[in-house]
């Protein structure tokens, strides 16, 4: 097997590696390591700065699992020092750090207040992901002097709001009393609901009782709350032992709306919880029945008929998109979508339509082990849900419903229990009875030969990233060299995923619902991975209003397009010209993972869905696949 130059390990890096294969022989154990004297071989080579960028993921790793406190410090001076590691590895160290306070109770030597310079100034243009995993630092070391500089950041008017949620939400955890009156204050008098839902949501994982009353009178006002903001809040009160009972208690004395009460319902169920008391008082104010009963026989049977007779499964793929219904956070059709729950491709040839009704209905009486949740409570009475990822006599990782992974250390958890589903049991009664016949329609179809739901082999594009909140260098002319730059260096927070239709079709209305305002150009992002190198075309019908690029280079849509700039050298400069005379979108594609971005000008494109297929060439095929997932 030969390996690129690149792929070769340096002498100091095999040694590392050989050494962690004995660690008895190189590490002492975790009860002695604070008190180490010798550096560990991965610290020394962090310090010799010989290791290649790619291969500094790898040995910060090693670090976080056995380094000593000393070696911990030494991962913290590189990780608050902006010019020792590119930003993608500082947040890995800053994750390393946070995950050895928590798995190991290790912290560094050393003022643990350095940290600190990694938050901006009020004002400063913050990186939201660089500071979160900061912040996760800072809450589990305690870092109690972050609380004046958090507070200070949360309610400037210039801070982002998802770095303010964060702020706030560390804030709640380190500043004891005080903070947590600031942020009581703010969630009742705060003048923006930008200040207000955030304090609210940390206030309701803190401290429950006092946030209840103060979520209870912001749902009761005319202004019908949005589905996030309602997330953000309930999310807190679920993490607590005491959140859902204090909620309810809150919910039950104050005057919700019909409507508000069912978006609040809906928000509950999926996240996967049903908590008794909670949904008494929400479907209470809701003007609904409490529980859903399991269907009798007469009533699967009525239903399978309607469903044969009346359901559409065109109407059914809406409903199932609907964002509402959260089916597509937890499962996936044609890979994209989430990870939790069941792909769905062909669950039409293997589920009889009454299997689905009951399944839909009463998702507890039909969970694979695979998919069963586990509810653990902690000893600081957190209330943590989610599928078994791994476990170990040390820690259990779990999976959400948002398909989130986290570590929970076997000696916090007091209780657990498994059994049930992360599938929202009381979805289907905040639908119509067509709406869940349709659904159920669109499902049986699913994967069936010959329908317009069967099986394809086709390579387009199901899960895209839209740019939500663009960098302001994207509001003035630039040009297009710059452009791809900007859009490739946008930071994680700043996309939002949504899903193709089953036939590969993405609607425009459906990405514009992702803006506060509608703007007049939109840029996507698909990924492909290739494992054979060769050609291939990206069909996206007319290029009227579309520009598109691979990683930075740009495709041409109306002509050939020459190689990927990387790959050109002496022996493949006859085939330029051949690649001038390829049909439009054809291009050479190295092995590899890629970034397909496409920018959309609404004035000029005129279509109301965009589609984007890897089309299959005649000679020198590259072999692909479409990145999908959540």
């Amino acid at each position: 097997m030969r390996y690129r130059n690149s792929d070769r390990f340096s002498l100091p890096i095999v040694a590392l590696l050989v050494a962690t294969l004995i660690p008895s022989a190189v590490w002492p154990t975790v009860a002695s390591a604070q008190d180490a004297p010798k550096e560990s071989p991965a610290v020394r080579l962090l310090k010799s700065g010989k290791v290649p960028p790619e291969r500094l993921g790898t040995v910060i790793a090693i670090v976080g699992r056995q380094g000593t406190a000393a070696d911990l410090a030494v991962l913290l001076e590189k990780a608050v020092d902006p010019k020792a590691f590119p930003r993608e590895v500082r947040i890995k160290a800053l994750e390393t750090l946070a995950d050895a306070a928590t798995n190991r109770k290790v912290i560094p030597t050393g003022d643990p207040k350095s940290i600190l310079a990694i938050l901006p100034k009020p004002g400063e243009k913050a990186d939201a992901e660089l500071i979160g995993s900061a912040l996760r630092v800072i809450t589990h070391w305690n870092v109690t002097e972050a609380a004046g500089p958090l507070m200070a950041l949360a309610t400037d008017e210039k801070t982002a709001r998802p770095v303010r949620s964060e702020c706030m939400s560390a804030l709640a955890k380190i500043g004891g009393d005080k903070g947590r009156d600031e942020l009581a204050r703010i969630a009742r008098e705060g003048s923006t609901a930008d200040l207000r839902i955030p304090a609210l949501a940390a206030l309701s994982e803190s401290n429950p009782e006092i946030a209840a009353p103060i979520a209870a009178e912001l749902w009761s006002g005319e202004k019908v709350p949005t589905s996030t903001d309602i997330r953000s809040v309930l999310n807190g009160f679920l993490a607590r032992n005491t959140g859902p009972e204090a909620l309810a208690k809150a919910i039950g004395t104050a005057k919700l709306s019909q409507d508000t009460a069912k978006l609040v319902l809906r928000q509950l169920y999926a996240i996967g919880r049903s908590d008794s008391a909670l949904v008494t008082a929400l479907s209470t104010a809701a003007g609904i029945a409490e529980d859903l009963a399991p269907p009798t026989d007469a009533e699967i049977k009525a239903l399978m008929a309607e469903v044969a007779a009346k359901g559409d499964a065109k109407r059914g793929e809406l409903v199932f998109r609907n964002e509402a219904n959260s089916c597509l956070k937890c499962h996936a059709i044609r890979g994209a979508g989430g990870q939790v729950g069941p792909e769905l491709s062909d669950i039409g040839t293997v589920s009889p339509v009454d299997f689905l009704i009951t399944s839909v209905m009463v998702p507890e009486a039909a969970v694979k082990e695979q998919h069963q949740m586990m509810t653990a409570l902690t000893t600081d009475g957190r209330i943590l849900q989610g599928i078994i990822v791994d476990e170990s006599t040390e820690t259990i990782r779990l999976k959400d419903a948002e398909g989130k992974e986290f570590t929970i250390p076997a000696a916090e958890i007091e209780e657990r229990k498994t059994g049930g589903s992360l599938m929202p049991k009381g979805l289907p009664k905040l639908m119509t009875r067509q709406e869940f016949v349709d659904l159920i329609r669109f499902l049986s179809e699913l994967g069936k030969p010959g329908g317009a739901y069967q099986r394809t082999n086709a390579a387009t594009v199901q899960r895209w990233r839209v740019l939500t909140q663009p960098p302001s260098e994207l509001s003035s002319p630039a040009p297009d060299n710059q452009v791809i730059q900007t859009v490739l260096n946008a930071p994680e927070p700043a996309w939002s995923n949504i899903y193709s239709r089953f036939d590969g079709t993405l609607p425009i209305e459906e990405v514009l619902g992702k803006f506060a305002t509608a703007p007049e150009t939109i840029y996507l992002q698909g990924e492909i991975d290739v494992t054979g190198r060769g050609q291939s075309r990206l069909d996206l019908g007319s290029p009227e209003g579309l520009t598109a690029w691979l990683n930075e280079n740009p495709i041409k849509l109306t002509g050939g397009n020459p190689p990927a700039q990387k790959q050109v050298d002496a022996a493949q400069k006859d085939r330029i010209a051949a690649q001038a005379k390829q049909a439009p979108g054809q291009l050479l594609l190295p092995i590899g993972r890629h970034k397909v971005t496409i920018r959309l000008d609404r004035k000029k494109y005129g279509r109301d869905q965009l589609r984007a297929e890897f089309a299959p060439v005649e000679f020198g095929q590259a072999i692909l696949t479409i990145i999908g997932g959540k």
